[in-house]
């Protein structure tokens, strides 16, 4: 009888011990979670989530197309009514027998005229024949008459110069002669010998 008195009261303290040590278990874990959670860092307690947004494709007949805007080159009127007509003498124009560009009384200074229309002279002093251009920039041919026979004849537009003239003197000496006229104007020059172009007298110019 005291024997089983004995061993239910070993299997009580067992059962006893057994509780305690559990619950000093728990209490002493919860507590180490407790400190454990208020020792660490604020820095290692918040996590950042990252999160990927998924890249959706646009079918290509959906992405819209963007035309770049470009301005129109402007546009010239080629009405040949609108074509501005060269001004003053035209060679190429008289080496082909058009006198348009020279139409008019040109006055030399001793007074002598020469008058042409479109097609040449017309004042009844012969005709301009044999034009051909020079390489300081004239039209050099000759007025061809039926009494005198004919002269030299050279056309000189604005900004031409003859070249000087050399001859021999007298003594042996060169002789140079330079163009007198007015470099600046249109002239015909109209004469037997090219030393003549030293004599502003023997060009024509054109009247106003």
């Amino acid at each position: 009888m005291r024997k089983r008195k004995k061993s239910k009261l070993l299997l009580v303290g067992g059962s006893v011990t057994l509780l305690t040590v559990v619950a000093l278990s728990g209490w002493a874990l919860g507590r180490s979670s407790r400190k454990a959670n208020q020792e660490v860092p604020a820095s290692q307690s918040i996590k950042t989530s990252i999160t990927t947004i998924p890249q959706t494709e646009v079918p290509a007949s959906q992405v819209p197309i963007t035309t770049p805007k470009t301005t129109p080159p402007s546009t010239i009127a080629e009405n040949p009514s609108e074509t501005p007509t060269p001004n003053g003498m035209q060679l190429e124009q008289l080496m082909n027998g058009d006198f348009s560009s020279i139409e008019g009384v040109w006055v030399d200074g001793y007074g002598q005229t020469l008058t042409f229309g479109p097609t040449g002279l017309i004042d009844g002093r012969g005709s301009v024949q044999s034009l051909k251009a020079t390489s300081w920039g004239t039209a050099r041919g000759y007025l061809v008459t039926d009494d005198i026979g004919g002269a030299v004849l050279e056309f000189l537009p604005a900004g031409t110069v003859f070249p000087d003239h050399v001859y021999p003197g007298e003594s042996e000496e060169e002789i140079r002669i330079t163009d007198a006229s007015d470099h600046q104007k249109e002239r015909i020059w109209l004469a037997h010998d090219f030393s003549q172009i030293g004599d502003n007298v023997n060009f024509f110019y054109r009247q106003n």
